[in-house]
């Protein structure tokens, strides 16, 4: 792991603080991997294989707002932003070029996954069909490859779990006895709103494949219901979208 900062202190200790920049190394990550059968005794296999990566800044600032005989207030802000990336996934021997996860666990939506894992990818990637809006009471959702229907082939990367940024602010406070002090957690994400999915999962509530209204690329899905079933030969698929996907803010206070 490679670690630069810089420590500081100005107007006599009063205001001070920390600015670093990291960059580690994760190797050897372990995956299950298909094999061929033989010279393998089982098509499956556990290999260290995986490498990744995170690189990012942390801001730390010390501030004594008031220092006096009888009362001191102090001040601490802290701010960090990291980037992940998955910078391998094969090997000579182990290969796979994605590994589909994140089951969100709802009736009616077995094998559906919401995320990869891809080289030059995040950890958290969302990979959904892609919502561009709403018209007429209904969703828009993009025939990203242009073949006049909505499947697994016009699925695409649609975000990622990772936060954009951290923020931390701590407060103490010191009257001649006493004490006091809080402190404020604030961080920014995006992630899967799956209670509306979930309410929306039974049975009556599947909506069918949405059909093109004369706009290339896009196809209008019911307001309001949840996945997208379409029948091929005997079997359905069930796909969610990034309709279901929200910025989520979460700020606490001890």
């Amino acid at each position: 792991m490679l670690n630069i900062g810089l420590d500081f202190s100005l107007f006599n200790g009063r205001l001070g603080g920390t600015i670093e920049w990291y960059d580690k190394r994760t190797s050897d990550m372990l995956y299950t991997y298909k094999v061929p059968t033989p010279p393998y005794v089982y098509d499956r296999m556990q290999a260290n294989v995986g490498d990744m990566k995170n690189t990012g800044i942390e801001v730390l600032l010390n501030l004594d707002v008031i220092r006096n005989k009888t009362f001191n207030w102090n001040m601490s802000l802290n701010l960090s932003h990291n980037k992940n990336e998955i910078t391998k996934l094969s090997s000579d021997l182990y290969t796979t070029d994605r590994i589909y996860t994140g089951d969100p666990w709802i009736r009616g939506a077995s094998g559906v996954t919401s995320h990869v894992v891809e080289e030059g990818r995040p950890v958290g990637q969302f990979f959904m069909l892609e919502c561009t809006g709403i018209k007429d009471g209904k969703y828009i959702i993009t025939d990203l490859n242009g073949d006049g229907e909505i499947s697994d082939d016009d699925r695409t990367y649609v975000g990622d779990a990772q936060p954009d940024l951290t923020f931390g602010w701590q407060n103490n406070f010191t009257w001649k006895n006493w004490d006091f002090s809080f402190f404020f957690r604030f961080f920014s994400k995006k992630l899967v709103n799956t209670d509306p999915v979930a309410f929306a999962s039974g049975t009556s509530n599947h909506i069918e494949c949405g059909i093109c209204r004369g706009k290339p690329g896009s196809f209008y899905v019911k307001k309001y219901r949840v996945f997208i079933k379409k029948l091929v030969g005997e079997s359905v698929l069930t796909e969610i979208g990034d309709f279901f996907m929200k910025r989520f803010h979460k700020f606490s206070f001890i």
